[in-house]
């Protein structure tokens, strides 16, 4: 029997594109599991792209080199990456990016610097991913203004946390960096990096957005968040520490900055003596920043306070 003439045409695959940039591989691994069920899905498109830099950062970290990068990363001085391959129009553009020093890690600015992400990310929904220790806020502010300059639309976030607490990931996430190794520490701290089931289960992640892009099909909603429930919330102790400490790297990295480029000896002296500045800040920080979370949680007029001021810098 032929078809009828009333029989509407199949709707075309919704177009994804996923791009992140990841030195350890762990954000590497979050996307492969979110993506997965995107790629199962018949009715979608998915293109993925990693940033790749035409020098690579190196991994592990030596010392110097770890912290001579801070004053270029807070400035958004970018290294150069290679051409991403990637055409739009899109319907969904999934972000994957890690905090550097409260900023969006270099490379990831850099993409988002250039021509091909301002034609990429025009009027396109965008859903961000991060992996890292849970001090994001700043980070994702900033991110925020780079996608909402390209006229990219954000939709929502997806952050997973380190395993440890603030304190722990202190000392787990700098071991993790200078050596490399990310296994449990003196039988006191735990694994460095997010937890295992949490990097597996994220697939839930691209579930709920192979969901949102069937709905959207139907009521062209591009406006609601599709990733909830956030599974790492802001946390709006940690805001005021945030603040001060992007503050801190902007002004010291402009004060290093005007003492050369990159790797020249003339840095060394301020580089290393605010890497001691700051292991003294962490000692004398962290007790304050515990009192103040103390304090938080017992007076609910700051804790509103501060999660007013959250909603600003993440939304």
């Amino acid at each position: 029997m032929p078809p009828s003439d009333d029989a509407s045409p199949p709707s075309p695959p919704k177009r994804v594109l996923e791009i992140h940039f990841s030195q350890t591989g762990q954000l590497t691994r979050v996307m492969d599991h979110l993506v997965q069920p995107l790629v199962d899905h018949p009715s979608v498109t998915v293109e993925r792209q990693c940033i790749e830099m035409v020098q690579p950062y190196p991994f592990p970290w030596p010392f110097f080199r770890f912290f001579d990068e801070f004053p270029e990363t807070v400035a958004f001085v970018t290294p150069d990456i290679k051409a991403i391959d990637a055409a739009g129009p899109y319907d969904l553009i999934i972000l994957g990016y890690t905090p550097w020093y409260l900023s969006p890690a270099p490379p990831v600015v850099a993409f988002l610097q250039s021509e091909r992400a301002a034609a990429l990310f025009r009027d396109t929904p965008v859903v961000t991913v991060t992996a890292c220790r849970n001090m994001w806020l700043m980070a994702q502010y900033r991110l925020n203004k780079l996608i909402r300059g390209l006229g990219g639309r954000l939709l929502d976030r997806i952050v997973l946390a380190d395993q440890g607490g603030t304190a722990a990931t202190f000392i787990t996430t700098p071991r993790w960096m200078f050596t490399g190794k990310k296994d449990r520490y003196l039988g006191l701290f735990p694994r460095a990096g997010v937890a295992e089931p949490e990097i597996e289960g994220a697939d839930t992640f691209g579930r709920r957005i192979s969901q949102w892009l069937e709905s959207e099909t139907n009521t062209g909603d591009t406006t609601r968040p599709i990733a909830n429930p956030d599974p790492n919330p802001p946390n709006p102790m940690l805001l005021l520490g945030e603040f001060m400490g992007l503050r801190s790297f902007m002004i010291w990295g402009a004060l290093i900055r005007l003492c050369g480029r990159q790797g020249r000896w003339t840095r060394v002296p301020i580089v290393l003596f605010y890497a001691l500045f700051l292991a003294c800040a962490v000692v004398v920080v962290l007790p304050i920043t515990m009192v103040s979370l103390l304090l938080l949680r017992l007076v609910p007029a700051f804790r509103r306070f501060h999660n007013k001021l959250v909603d600003r810098v993440v939304s």
